[in-house]
């Protein structure tokens, strides 16, 4: 392994989505969400399709998901932030092996960026909660105005992150658990290993370079042993 980390992969940074892939976010998210509808007079749907908004930026789970009209997103989002940084931020998990994969990669030399559609505050946020954000040299989120959530425009600003640390898109490698995370990083000639044990139907890892199953795998893919 050389000093910037590369394995056998060739990949020599990482682009980590945080919902569905690092951490367990769901209830924290649909909470929110549930909030947000009954305080716009909207249905709420069961749990099952609440899921449906873990992962995808908040104007897509608000305009197409509960089908709002367009100037009614922003009050949405608006309602949803507050509910979430009130109550619901930190009723959220890490997955199990996370931080020892973390750290691994930060021991192999890989620097991380993570790319998020959630608010980047939030993110950084949340990191800090739970004693992750060491391993982070780029955190690119949503803005609190909800601009830049599109996962194409959030990776572009990983991507910038990581550039001005001297990576190239040839030397990265995306790791996300939906369909959004796998066309964002297409839209930069990056491949996406999508993790199954996120929020993401089957159907959703479709063009994605690995699917893999655990974080053990997901280890062997980027290239790094886990410390036993």
């Amino acid at each position: 392994m050389d000093p910037k980390g590369q394995a056998k992969t060739g990949w020599d940074a990482v682009l980590l989505d945080l919902d569905g892939t690092l951490t367990d976010s769901a209830r924290a998210v649909t909470g929110s969400v549930a909030v947000t509808l009954r305080a716009l007079g909207r249905p709420v749907p069961d749990d099952d399709a609440l899921l449906a908004y873990v992962g995808p930026p908040l104007q897509v789970g608000f305009r197409h998901i509960a089908g709002l009209p367009a100037d009614e997103v922003p009050v949405a989002i608006a309602t949803y932030r507050k509910a979430y940084e009130a109550d619901r931020m930190f009723e959220t998990e890490v997955f199990e092996g996370i931080p020892r994969l973390l750290d691994a990669l930060q021991r192999a030399g890989f620097p991380l960026a993570l790319a998020t559609s959630k608010s980047a505050d939030h993110a950084r946020m949340i990191l800090e909660h739970f004693g992750l954000d060491s391993y982070f040299a780029v955190v690119a989120g949503a803005r609190p105005d909800g601009s830049r959530s599109d996962k194409a425009e959030v990776i572009d600003s990983a991507v910038r992150g990581l550039a001005d640390l001297g990576y190239s898109t040839e030397e990265m490698v995306m790791v996300g658990d939906r369909e959004h995370d796998v066309a964002g990083a297409a839209r930069w000639g990056i491949p996406c290993i999508i993790v199954s044990w996120g929020y993401g139907s089957a159907a959703e890892s479709e063009g994605a370079h690995a699917v893999v199953h655990s974080v053990p795998e997901l280890a062997r893919a980027l290239g790094v042993d886990l410390e036993p």
